[in-house]
């Protein structure tokens, strides 16, 4: 694992982590360990799953995976099927749009911070992230889920249809609206 700022950096210690591998030295490994470079050895560890609650959402969320990576792309267009008939038109259309285009970001952007559209989206967007994940390998032993994140951990643990869960955040994003406190 390599902790990193930015691509510079990432080159910077993947070329450490390399050289590290190459000289068998475990004296490297301690001093790359205090630069944010990892390795480990034996049985895998367990793996968790945190899923986030609503506010974790933004325009154009995954629009790079959806491009290149068909297990993402038929995640939202079930999503799609499934949303169309709730909320009249494709989920996608509420979360991906031309991001040169300020004015369609600015709309987006607003339609995304409607809890009947936020919920199904941000669920959507762990479940294509966990297909992924599983297409690679790396399943939860595990999941966690806070708030809205609750139905992206019941997705993953096989405890909840992704149809159903869809369902449900839907029903539960649009009775949330109706709900008015003093201090929102």
């Amino acid at each position: 694992a390599i902790d990193f700022a930015d691509a510079p950096d990432l080159a910077k210690k993947a070329d450490k982590a390399v050289q590290a591998f190459s000289a068998d030295n475990p004296a490297m490994w301690k001093l790359l360990r205090s630069q944010g470079v990892f390795v480990g050895r034996g049985p895998a560890p367990k793996v968790a799953f945190l899923f986030t609650g609503q506010g974790s959402q933004y325009v154009n969320m995954l629009a790079g995976l959806r491009d290149h990576e068909p297990i993402v792309r038929a995640v939202y267009d079930e999503a799609d099927r499934i949303m169309t008939p709730l909320l009249g038109k494709p989920l996608s259309d509420f979360v991906f749009g031309d991001s040169a285009d300020p004015e369609a970001v600015s709309r987006l952007e607003a339609q995304l911070m409607q809890t009947e559209i936020t919920q199904p989206a941000v669920l959507t967007t762990d479940t294509a992230l966990t297909h992924l994940m599983a297409a690679y390998g790396i399943t939860p032993d595990l999941v966690m889920g806070h708030s809205l994140g609750e139905y992206g951990a019941l997705v993953a643990s096989g405890a909840l249809s992704f149809d159903a869960a869809l369902e449900a955040v839907s029903a539960r994003g649009r009775e949330m609206t109706h709900v008015s406190t003093d201090d929102n």
